[in-house]
């Protein structure tokens, strides 16, 4: 499919990529991490499952070519550049 149409397809799919991996990994991190208090949990659910769902989405987007991971790329990395300490 091309256009726009191709473009939202690919990058619904992937969107449905990312969240399966964060919700897969947030169940398996609710066993290990059941005795610590909500907040903990939350922040590392957040930190582990949230970041590599980020990661699995950059990269599902990079394997189907979408134009715009390139321009957001940039743009985080020019953002992380002004941020660090000189």
């Amino acid at each position: 499919a091309g256009g726009l149409a191709g473009l939202g397809l690919r990058a619904g799919f992937a969107a449905v990529v990312a969240g399966v991996v964060a919700f897969g990994l947030a169940t398996v991190l609710a066993g290990p991490l059941a005795g610590t208090t909500i907040h903990l949990r939350a922040t590392l659910e957040l930190a582990i499952a949230g970041g590599l769902g980020g990661l699995a989405y950059l990269l599902a987007t990079r394997l189907l070519r979408l134009p715009e991971v390139g321009l957001i790329m940039r743009l985080m990395s020019d953002t992380l550049s002004r941020v660090r300490p000189a």
